[in-house]
């Protein structure tokens, strides 16, 4: 029953640089469409244990990785959130993300 959420990017991109020197993040989802959309406040730590990265591989990625799970370009981002702010239409609400 995990919390988090994890993305997978480049090694070399400017980000992860950034999250490594400042892990507070913030994510935002919506769906213009309906009004509706989630903030994600917390901390993105940048995953290196093994295991966790081949378990979250997908084999289509190495169109973006051609070394698959141990490409070095293969980096995964976990977000442990700390705050959760939801939106839809004009009305809005907070999760604690302990009650997930």
């Amino acid at each position: 029953n995990r919390r988090e959420l994890f993305f997978t990017t480049n090694t070399s991109l400017p980000k992860t640089a950034q999250i490594a020197a400042n892990p507070k993040v913030c994510a935002y989802f919506c769906l213009p469409s309906e009004w509706r959309a989630v903030a994600i406040q917390g901390t993105m730590t940048i995953v290196t244990d093994k295991a966790l990265k081949k378990e979250l591989w997908q084999d289509g990625w190495t169109m973006y990785y051609p070394g698959g799970v141990d490409d070095p370009e293969y980096t995964v981002l976990m977000l442990t959130p700390s705050n959760i702010k939801g939106y839809h239409q004009l009305s809005h609400y907070t999760l604690d993300p302990a009650d997930l």
